[in-house]
């Protein structure tokens, strides 16, 4: 039996809490493997994600920060499950970076319509709109920076060659 594909949604490979200038903790998806386990009636995906976490420096005690996460069941444009997690990673008093794994399974039912190999797997982490907002902002100024790099560096010394130079 072959096991679902998965996939990571862009928009929600990075997480912070909330999205202001006094941030606490910021997270990213950096990895993450799968795993299926066949039984005579459903099938156990599991999807283990890295995940990388940094908080500002004004934390310095130990510090936990809840992550939400979810997977979401899809086959074509349809949404057949949904399944929320909240993972804890921990940060060490003096640390600003904490990684860990977790196991986040779905279980998948088989007989249903279709096969369990022509189902995806999606994996994020839950953004309300502001962090969504947040994200998307950053998004855009990064790729704008790409497109139109600041006017200081646009502007060079002209070429020996040019007549202003002359």
């Amino acid at each position: 039996m072959k096991c679902p594909q998965a996939e990571m949604l862009a928009q929600g490979q990075g997480w912070i809490a909330p999205p202001s200038d006094d941030w606490k903790a910021r997270a990213q998806i950096l990895v993450y493997n799968t795993s299926c386990k066949v039984t005579q009636d459903k099938v156990l995906f599991t999807i283990t994600p890295k995940i990388r976490a940094e908080r500002s420096e004004d934390v310095k005690d130990d510090m936990k920060q809840d992550l939400p996460l979810y997977l979401v069941v899809t086959r074509g444009d349809e949404i057949l499950q949904k399944k929320a997690f909240t993972e804890t990673i921990k940060f060490k008093s003096g640390d600003r970076t904490a990684e860990d794994v977790f196991d986040l399974s779905v279980e998948l039912a088989l007989g249903d319509a279709g096969t369990v190999a022509d189902r995806t797997v999606v994996l994020a982490f839950q953004l309300s709109e502001d962090q969504l907002k947040y994200f998307r902002d950053l998004r855009d100024a990064q790729a704008k920076s790409a497109i139109q790099p600041a006017a200081a560096t646009v502007k060079s010394a002209p070429a020996a060659s040019d007549p202003a130079t002359k």
